[in-house]
């Protein structure tokens, strides 16, 4: 059974996709852009964020965490990207949430709707920072 992850800001959903997406997306900015070590260069993305809160203090230097990646991820080509559970996959609910025609990492992930994980999680920090509140992950 494929988990479903979702951003809450507030009263504001923003639906993410398969747990395994985010985590092949975190997985590949670790491999590509951090040398391999999870969080060393991106902590509250990818420590605060993955483990499901960054605290409305925090929104600002995250959203600047993000467009860090975004740049770097666009100069990666998307054969570069890292399935963290390769046998996954085949499941429909992976397949979905990627961009088959993408030519860089920027753009490969994408939620059920189509839109970019990326775009997805800057909105919802923007969000955060207007409204002054937390950005949270909660699974279904």
């Amino acid at each position: 059974m494929t988990i479903s992850l979702f951003i809450r800001v507030s009263c504001f959903g923003f639906s993410l996709g398969a747990a395994e997406s985010l985590e092949s997306l975190l997985a590949t900015i670790a491999y590509n852009l951090e040398n391999r070590k999870w969080g060393s260069k991106y902590p509250i993305i990818m420590n605060d964020f993955y483990n499901g809160l960054i605290k409305k203090e925090q929104i600002e230097d995250a959203l600047k965490e993000l467009d860090t990646i975004e740049s770097g991820l666009s100069k990666i080509k998307a054969d570069q990207v890292v399935w963290v559970k390769c046998k996954e996959l085949r499941h429909p609910s992976i397949v979905n949430n990627i961009n088959q025609y993408a030519t860089n990492l920027a753009v490969y992930f994408k939620n059920p709707d189509g839109v970019n994980m990326i775009t997805l999680i800057r909105n919802a920090l923007k969000k955060g920072l207007n409204r002054n509140r937390d950005v949270t992950i909660f699974k279904v």
